[in-house]
């Protein structure tokens, strides 16, 4: 009995889970309620989970950590922990990296 009231909480939960689209539309407000400057945001699902990137001038001279920082603070605000827990690959990058990885 307790698996199965697993199963439909997990269900349930899965369900509140946000799309793509709406992750894509988060991103873009989150970068703009900072103020980043020249930021492009993406989300992509290749398969289950979901790839960020967010490319700022801002985050010039910025540790990976500071960067990791600011971004995951407004993600634990904005998405539900099965959001969360669905991004497995975050890329907080300047243009410059972003150019030279060739991401997205």
């Amino acid at each position: 009995m307790t698996f199965l009231l697993g199963l439909i909480n997990s269900q349930k939960e899965f369900i509140t889970m946000m799309t793509l689209e709406q992750i894509q539309s988060e991103l873009a407000k989150i970068a703009q309620d900072l103020g980043l400057k020249n930021a492009e945001t993406k989300a992509e699902k290749p398969r289950k989970w979901v790839h960020v990137l967010i490319s700022s001038e801002d985050f010039e001279g910025k540790a990976a950590s500071e960067r990791d920082n600011i971004i995951w603070r407004e993600f634990e605000r904005r998405f539900d922990d099965d959001t969360i827990l669905s991004i497995t690959q975050c890329y907080l990058l300047t243009p410059d990296q972003r150019k030279e990885i060739g991401f997205f």
